[in-house]
């Protein structure tokens, strides 16, 4: 599951996160962390965009649909260097669900479209 909430200096909570899906919840988690909070995409934009997990054992690298011809450079870099790799064309990946306070339009919720489910919230 890795139930993630993280909190500002003040102690105030910027994100709730989880997801389900196995060996993939942790790169999930992290993926929509990093492209919500340090890379500042909205809430919806992070939680769809195409994701990469890298499983350690075996070690392989899996990504996500197909992807933009900046994300192939990454796939041929990363193979390059000696990284095994599959594109998975499925949406096989864990999916997550979020709440945030992190950007200036309020409260915000999304669930994942790898999954069926809707979001809603009291404020």
């Amino acid at each position: 599951m890795c139930p993630t909430i993280i909190l500002d200096d003040n102690d105030d909570v910027l994100m709730i996160t989880g997801a389900a899906g196995g060996t993939k919840i942790t790169t999930a988690v992290a993926l929509l962390i990093v492209k919500h909070l340090w890379f500042n995409m909205d809430l919806k934009s992070a939680m769809d965009d195409k994701r990469i997990h890298h499983q350690l054992f075996p070690m392989q690298i899996t990504f996500e649909g197909v992807f933009s011809t900046e994300g192939l450079h990454l796939v041929e870099g990363l193979h390059d260097i000696g990284h095994n790799y599959t594109i998975q064309q499925t949406d096989g990946f864990a999916a997550a669900t979020s709440i945030s306070t992190h950007r200036i339009d309020g409260v915000t919720g999304s669930s994942d479209k790898r999954r069926p489910g809707g979001v809603s919230y009291l404020y």
